[in-house]
């Protein structure tokens, strides 16, 4: 979770700072996707959970207007998973269950554009 940023009982970071990272991710002209990987089940529950989604829904649908993935393992909590996965999809986001499974997904939609013009699409 970007260094522990938003672990709110961490001194390192809290809640707050998300919205401020993902402000970061936006300005920088080098990124052309991310990919987000969020906890189910985690402390702070289920409203938690919907505070972080909402804060990073506005983030894509304002600032980012980018690719963003999102990574929700299965853990230990198969019941928080499938809702925090169902919720996600919900909302219009691509989740996968690994990073390198996100990532694969987008190395190929990519390729595929990128490509495109060459195969005569």
């Amino acid at each position: 979770d970007m260094g522990n940023t938003i672990n709110p009982t961490s001194v390192r970071g809290s809640e707050n700072n998300l919205a401020k990272i993902l402000d970061i991710l936006s300005a920088d002209a080098n990124l052309d996707a991310a990919i987000y990987e969020i906890g189910a089940g985690g402390q702070g529950g289920a409203e938690r959970f919907l505070r972080m989604v909402e804060t990073i829904e506005a983030w894509r649908d304002g600032s980012w207007k980018k690719p963003l993935l999102m990574v929700v393992t299965p853990g230990t909590n198969p019941e928080a998973y499938q809702t925090a996965r169902s919720t996600l999809i919900a909302k219009g986001f691509p989740v996968y269950p690994s990073f390198d499974r996100a990532a694969q997904a987008y190395a190929r939609a990519a390729n595929y554009w990128q490509t495109r013009k060459e195969r005569g699409g």
